[in-house]
């Protein structure tokens, strides 16, 4: 169990990002004007919970530390997938918003050498402030570390 300097079982924060990434395996980058096939991989076309925030989040929780994650989910059918996702990995999403707009989106070129390019669509990732905004002071309590990631 991952153990912080708030004591044993002090817990992580994680602010930020959370998209619906798209795996697309390619030989190259397109040029411009140019169309590309995707390779055909078992994963050409997946959706996967992805987001710096997301990742960090989900990281964090498998290191066997409490986690919350704080951020905004879009009004579409990627938000389930990825709340479940999130939930799935023991994720705290209790304290995340809902935003009028769609998830998030990276749309992942794999390279075949591993290398990776990433066009990605803010979405509901920049629907925060206001009312949405939970009140972090209560959020902090007791955490041993808070991780901001757009």
């Amino acid at each position: 169990r991952l153990s912080l300097r708030g004591g044993q079982g002090a817990g992580v924060l994680v602010v930020g990002s959370l998209n619906a990434d798209v795996i697309v395996p390619v030989d190259r980058v397109p040029l411009p004007g140019e169309t590309l096939v995707a390779r055909d991989t078992p994963d050409a076309g997946r959706v996967i919970c992805g987001g710096k925030g997301a990742n960090q989040a989900v990281a964090s929780a498998r290191l066997g530390a409490e986690t919350r994650f704080v951020c905004m989910f879009g009004n579409d059918g990627h938000a389930k997938k990825l709340e479940e996702e999130l939930s799935a990995n023991k994720v705290d999403v209790s304290h995340c918003g809902r935003a009028d707009k769609p998830s998030g989106q990276g749309i992942v070129l794999l390279g075949k050498d591993g290398g990776v390019s990433s066009v990605v669509v803010t979405g509901s990732n920049g629907c925060w402030g206001g009312e949405s905004m939970p009140d972090f002071t209560k959020l902090v309590k007791g955490m041993g570390a808070v991780l901001l990631q757009r």
